[in-house]
């Protein structure tokens, strides 16, 4: 399947957070039977990615040029360039505006995966065998396709969705992550990391108030775990 106008909009929707529940599930339930699909989908996340990179290059190599005939002496400057130097320095604006809207998300995906907390996985042991081993083996060798359609085929529970949350994390899968960890029960062992977690990826989908709200709770709580870690996040943004 190729990456057709109807597929990237659909991707777009989908990695904005501009579907609803519904739709967002049944794209999900399509990239795990559709490998079509899911291909073209990571055709999108690579092609994407590679855009930044070269909207970052070109933006760089204008200001430093700019830079550089700013600072060469010149007693009278020619009318070509101060007519070449308006033309860059309005590119650059322009460009500069762009990166904004375009790079903004990534700037607060660097902060959140900055202060992800490592995460080892379930203990895999030789001896006995775990429903969890296939998925974890695969998790901890950052296979994330494969440990997240494992991860499905295990029974729903907070283990699962905590797992399935750091997995659609690390897929860039932003949507998917939050509603997997804003399962996790306030009893579960893994609760108090997932918050803060659930917040960081707040951050990383653009979601600004959600993840300052979050954070600051975190912050003000003295049992809570990563109360530390959350403070520092908060003065960074």
């Amino acid at each position: 399947m190729s990456l057709s106008e109807k597929n990237i909009v659909l991707f777009e929707a989908y990695t904005q957070g501009q579907l609803s529940e519904k739709e967002a599930k049944d794209f999900e339930a399509r990239l795990d039977y559709d490998q079509e699909l899911a291909e073209a989908f990571e055709e999108y996340t690579v092609v994407e990615n590679s855009l930044k990179q070269v909207y970052r290059d070109e933006l760089k190599q204008r200001l430093i040029a700019i830079d550089k005939d700013l600072d060469e002496p010149e007693e009278k400057p020619k009318p070509s360039k101060i007519i070449w130097l308006t033309s860059a320095v309005a590119a650059s604006i322009l460009i500069g505006l762009f990166a904004v809207a375009l790079f903004g998300e990534s700037s607060l995906t660097r902060l959140a995966e900055k202060y992800w907390p490592v995460e080892e996985g379930l203990p895999v042991r030789m001896s006995t065998k775990n429903p969890y081993d296939a998925a974890m083996n695969a998790y901890k060798l950052e296979r994330w396709n494969e440990a997240k359609q494992l991860l499905l085929e295990l029974p729903a529970n907070d283990t699962t969705h905590y797992f399935s949350g750091i997995v659609a994390f690390k897929q860039s899968d932003y949507p998917q992550a939050i509603r997997f960890l804003e399962q996790i029960p306030v009893a579960s062992s893994w609760y108090h990391q997932s918050q803060f977690q659930l917040a960081l990826t707040h951050l990383a989908n653009g979601r600004l108030e959600e993840a300052r709200s979050m954070l600051k709770r975190i912050a003000e709580t003295d049992s809570t775990p990563y109360r530390n870690e959350a403070a520092l996040v908060l003065q960074e943004f």
